[in-house]
């Protein structure tokens, strides 16, 4: 059974990547998906899909940024706050599933 629970994580200015590496691996079945709207740099997103986080977007230029970044669309979620039909197709296209 799958469980979707959201979460807001604030951390101190002295985590390390191995503090993060940890906190990833604790739990192999828990998918982490890192907020695009905390922090949209490449860079970011890069070293998140390392760590093994998906993506959590609001927006189909979100979308983009993320298979930019590489990440595949199966480790995206769109969660669009009224938008139209034609950025959710768009999205659609891209490989994205809602499901």
């Amino acid at each position: 059974m799958d469980v979707l629970c959201m979460c807001m994580m604030l951390t101190k200015s002295d985590l390390s990547m191995s503090d993060l590496s940890r906190l990833f691996a604790a739990v192999p079945s828990l998918r982490i998906n890192y907020a695009m709207k905390a922090l949209s740099n490449v860079s970011i997103l890069k070293l998140m899909r390392k760590l093994g986080a998906g993506l959590d977007t609001v927006s189909i230029q979100e979308v983009k940024l993320g298979l930019h970044a590489g990440f595949a669309p199966e480790q995206i979620i769109f969660t669009p706050n009224g938008v139209s039909m034609e950025e959710i197709e768009e999205a659609a296209s891209l490989g994205y599933s809602s499901t």
